[in-house]
């Protein structure tokens, strides 16, 4: 039995994350075990329950609208239909994180239209060694402290 206070709440989530399990069967790189078992969703879910923060898992017919931030985890592939919602979901003044292959399309041809723009990178294919180096420019350097010293940066895959 609920207290009269709690009856009808509903919890409000503004973090939505995507998931890729309707696209398991179409490309094994997911390293999923099983549909359900994806582990880019996984550590997603892993890293907003450790922060506390409410969230749904998302399919690509959710409704992104009532959301304040879209997570596309790992490899979440991205047609044409769902690159036009996602630029109208940004342009609405929502935000989105896309990590490491998430965007491209499911063949890793490249990234379906405006999904570059928004997320101000182009995908020019693998990195031929890992791990990867990178010296970070100007607005980058800023961030590293008073002595401003440049240092490369390394990225494990």
């Amino acid at each position: 039995k609920k207290a009269p206070w709690g009856a009808g709440v509903v919890p409000v989530a503004e973090v939505g994350v995507l998931t890729p399990e309707e696209f398991v069967d179409q490309r094994a790189a997911f390293d999923a075990k099983s549909e359900r078992d994806v582990p880019s969703v996984l550590g997603a879910v892993r890293v907003l329950q450790e922060l506390r923060v409410q969230f749904d898992i998302l399919d690509t017919h959710a409704d992104l609208s009532k959301y304040k931030l879209l997570i596309l985890p790992d490899d979440y592939p991205v047609n044409d239909p769902m690159a036009e919602r996602l630029t109208a979901f940004v342009a609405a003044g929502g935000k989105l994180i896309a990590t490491h292959r998430s965007g491209l399309y499911l063949d890793r041809s490249g990234f379906a239209p405006g999904i570059g723009e928004l997320l101000g990178i182009a995908y020019h294919g693998d990195a031929p060694y890992s791990p990867d180096f990178l010296v970070p420019g100007d607005e980058l350097r800023k961030l590293g402290g008073a002595n401003g010293r440049e240092a490369a940066h390394v990225m494990y895959m």
